[in-house]
């Protein structure tokens, strides 16, 4: 008799722990429509490598931006041949760069890209002289109906004057900068995942 209280008692102290662990909440799956549409301008993206990460994020951040384009960095990534001709608001002519994540995602005809991908427009004059630059990242893991890109645009005025190299003078002052901007949205809606470009040939 007392072997059988001992067993059972034995049983009862195994069993209490996992009758008192808590549960876990159940993820509830993402929805595009209803993510939150928190401002993520100036906030780091993630430098975590993973499958679609580029491991050097673009700013978001219309300052650091502006010093970052001037650096050039962009032009290492996959890009169109040369400057093509270019609808309004961007003119003239321009060429598209994209980072290889980007890249990757739009070769694949991807319908949804990932947090990271950004695509720079190098909008140039009739004799290939840069005057200005557009910019998309997708700053949030929901596009959020575009409210999750942030978008970006400088261009040059003729009261901008010329650099000491025959070019153009980019003002440090932006256009346009900021998540979900609406000028930006009207024509890109019809992207894929707000990216009009589809391919680099």
């Amino acid at each position: 008799m007392l072997r059988t209280r001992t067993v059972v008692g034995l049983s009862f102290v195994v069993l209490l722990p996992g009758l008192l662990a808590p549960r876990r909440p159940a993820t509830p799956p993402i929805d595009d429509a209803a993510a939150p549409s928190a401002d993520a301008v100036g906030m780091p993206l993630p430098t975590t490598p993973g499958p679609h990460a580029d491991t050097l994020p673009v700013p978001t951040d219309p300052h650091a931006l502006r010093a970052w384009l001037g650096s050039g960095t962009y032009k290492s990534w996959p890009h169109q041949s040369g400057p093509k001709a270019a609808e309004s608001p961007h003119d003239d002519q321009a060429q598209v760069f994209l980072n290889p994540s980007l890249r990757e995602s739009v070769k694949a005809r991807k319908p949804v890209h990932h947090q990271g991908a950004a695509a720079v427009l190098e909008m140039s004059d009739e004799n290939g002289l840069a005057w200005g630059w557009a910019v998309a990242v997708k700053a949030q893991a929901s596009s959020n109906h575009g409210n999750g890109w942030y978008w970006y645009q400088v261009k040059s005025t003729p009261e901008s004057g010329r650099t000491d190299f025959g070019g153009h003078m980019i003002p440090s002052e932006t256009d346009d900068a900021g998540l979900g901007l609406r000028t930006c949205l009207t024509c890109h809606v019809k992207g894929h995942d707000y990216i009009i470009t589809r391919s680099l040939d």
